[in-house]
């Protein structure tokens, strides 16, 4: 942003010394001047459309921004007006700069400073500068907000595909885990001579729980219903593992079927809490998952009974941490993740905007 506003000055110093020469050779007109008197005309015309182009760059771009919103009209009418003070207030510095330097004397300060006093070919030549300057900078200033924009927009949502590839990667991880695929094929080998309809069930909800982790350049969100059946597939994978150890409940209100929210975020809260709860107690732990709307928002709560963790077990890369995040790119400041954990009382609660 600083190198563009110093790309600019360049070139409305540039379009000040147009202006300059255009006064300069109405000043002269027609006569052939004495050096002395060339030399004031043309130092006059640079001071004078310097200090209005100066003030009309400066001051009018702020005027346009603040009070001129609505209709073009409205926003015109407030230009001239910004205008019309830039010229006054540009011509006065002006004269009082000359008078400075001894270019002018105090008794023809007044005819140079107030407007009555001017010549007519002034008028239209500080109109034409300052007007010029200032559409120039309001149009820079606009442009570089909507490129700042565009590179926010790009930003974010690199940074989105990236959130979104780490989460599914720390998913598949998770789930491909030797522990976790020997119990899963293991159990289905027993269950085949007892139970070869069971069995058959759980290949297809591992099939499933690696094709969602696999899947990728989809959209970023998904209905709750979807996320929790992957989360049963999942449970009922684990049970196979922990047996009456894992115990589970849904509490999930109809309304709130339909919201959405990050691919496998109750995905994750549940992962952890099979982690830190069902996995460190003997007897196990019960994960209760909730889900209910109020107004337009949408909570979702994976809670357990287990020992609870600390906050330095959620390291960079944790899920918790990816899953964060994600809520940050995707929802901004209208989402959140919530962890309270302790012994026997651990909740994860996500707050999501109902669209």
């Amino acid at each position: 942003m600083v190198s563009e506003q110093t790309g600019r000055w360049p070139r409305i110093l540039l379009m000040n010394a147009g202006g300059a020469l255009l006064a300069f050779g109405m000043a002269l007109g027609s006569e052939t001047p004495t050096w002395p008197r060339f030399l004031d005309a043309l130092v006059m015309s640079l001071v004078y459309t310097n200090c209005v182009g100066i003030l009309a760059a400066v001051g009018i771009p702020p005027v346009i921004t603040r009070y001129g919103h609505g209709s073009r009209a409205t926003a015109f009418v407030v230009r001239v007006i910004g205008v019309v003070a830039a010229i006054v207030a540009g011509m006065a510095a002006a004269a009082t700069i000359l008078l400075a330097v001894g270019i002018i004397e105090p008794r023809e300060f007044l005819r140079h400073a107030v407007p009555t006093q001017w010549p007519i070919y002034v008028y239209p030549t500080m109109l034409l500068v300052s007007l010029g300057i200032s559409y120039y900078q309001t149009m820079s200033e606009e442009l570089a907000e909507t490129t700042i924009a565009l590179r926010t927009k790009e930003r974010d949502e690199a940074l989105a595909r990236q959130l979104a590839a780490e989460a599914q990667l720390a998913a598949l991880e998770a789930r491909v885990q030797p522990h976790f695929l020997f119990n899963a094929l293991n159990s289905i080998a027993s269950m085949i001579p007892e139970d070869a309809d069971g069995a058959e069930r759980m290949v297809e909800r591992v099939s499933a729980l690696m094709r969602s982790s696999l899947q990728s350049g989809g959209p970023a969100t998904a209905p709750l219903q979807d996320e929790l059946q992957l989360v049963r597939d999942y449970l009922e994978i684990e049970q196979v593992r922990f047996r009456d150890r894992l115990r589970y409940e849904l509490r999930i209100e109809t309304d709130a079927e339909r919201v959405s929210v990050p691919r496998l975020s109750v995905q994750t809260l549940v992962e952890n809490a099979v982690k830190y709860a069902v996995a460190r107690q003997r007897g196990g732990a019960t994960i209760v998952i909730a889900a209910s709307v109020t107004g337009d928002r949408a909570v979702v709560s994976v809670s357990d009974d287990g020992p609870g963790f600390q906050e330095t077990d959620v390291h960079r890369g944790h899920g918790l941490q990816l899953l964060r995040a994600r809520l940050e790119t995707i929802f901004g400041g209208r989402a959140s993740l919530r962890i309270d954990s302790r012994a026997g009382a651990t909740s994860a609660i996500i707050e999501v905007p109902v669209s």
